[in-house]
């Protein structure tokens, strides 16, 4: 689907509010990981993962700062750049085809990416939060597969839709 940059603008900049207003719901009581990643992933896969990548770095940047920013400001930035690299994937994994069974690809790929790869690659980056990061592993799939997965239910409702059409 392509887009005016005004149009594509717009778009992002409702998502990524939209992600900080869904940054407010944690998850197990970590002050960072939370739904925010949901508008992200939702945009990648229904409006094309060049649309969905800014939202998922903007998204992730929003809930660090409302959480106070657990860990430093530059792992912060790499973990953003990670979620725009995630949401990337995850939007061209559906591109690639408009067949629904490419969900089958792309949802495992979303949690695994965000919640296992994403955090063990902060471990290499910055080995002292290793032990920390690799801890937040078991929260971090949950939130990871409830943010994919209400995306992708979402990708399969609109899609039915004269919006999924435009």
């Amino acid at each position: 689907m392509r887009s005016s940059l005004p149009r594509s603008l717009i778009i992002v900049a409702v998502f990524s509010l939209l992600s900080f207003l869904l940054g407010f719901v944690k998850f197990g009581g970590a002050s960072s990981i939370a739904l925010d990643a949901f508008p992200s992933y939702f945009v990648a896969g229904f409006y094309g993962p060049l649309l969905g990548a800014p939202v998922a770095a903007v998204a992730h940047l929003l809930s660090a700062v409302s959480g106070g920013f657990p860990f430093s400001v530059p792992v912060h930035l790499f973990i953003a750049c990670e979620q725009a690299l995630w949401a990337y994937l995850f939007g061209a994994i559906l591109r690639y085809s408009n067949n629904v069974w490419f969900l089958i690809v792309a949802i495992p790929a979303g949690i695994v990416c965000n919640g296992y790869v994403g955090p063990t690659l902060i471990g290499w980056v910055f080995p002292a939060l290793e032990a920390p990061v690799s801890g937040l592993i078991p929260v971090l799939l949950v939130a990871s597969a409830v943010n994919v997965v209400l995306a992708a239910a979402a990708i399969l409702a609109l899609r039915k839709t004269p919006l999924g059409h435009m």
